[in-house]
């Protein structure tokens, strides 16, 4: 078990830094090494925050399905979004989050495609909905950008 999977990586970062760089042979591989550093900084972020972003989005997204059912017919797609307001992971594991984020990211598309399809046709709801959506997709992305 790592308590502290972030520090437990940030160690591997500094031993490469204190141990590897300085008995590099040549330039190129102490060069090499650093690189290998900043993705082993980048992974450690990643880990930290990981299952922040995804519980986060869900919860976001959970409105955004709950807004939408008000104004969705007794069709499928009704039957979807109530299916993914309930839905749970498995675990906080990373894995789990990520198959819950796949599954509930593919909604949103099918959902999106709904939503401005009613707005092109003139539903006044729709607006506000695609605007939500948007805003979400803003932040989505937001989230995935490398600190």
């Amino acid at each position: 078990m790592i308590p502290k999977g972030q520090d437990g990586i940030n160690q591997i970062r500094t031993a490469v830094q204190q141990v590897l760089i300085p008995d590099a042979d040549n330039i190129y591989t102490a060069a090499n090494l650093h690189y290998l550093c900043e993705l082993i900084k980048i992974i450690s972020t990643d880990y930290d925050r990981a299952a922040d972003i995804f519980v986060r989005e869900n919860e976001s997204l959970k409105e955004i399905f709950k807004d939408a059912r008000k104004h969705t017919d007794s069709s499928p797609l009704m039957e979807r979004l109530s299916d993914a307001v309930e839905l749970q992971s498995k675990s906080l594991r990373i894995s789990d989050l990520t198959a819950r984020a796949d599954h509930t990211l593919q909604l949103l598309i099918d959902l999106h495609d709904f939503i401005e399809r009613e707005q092109y046709a003139g539903a006044a709801w729709a607006h506000e909905l695609n605007l939500l959506i948007w805003k979400f997709l803003e932040t989505y992305v937001a989230g995935r950008n490398y600190q």
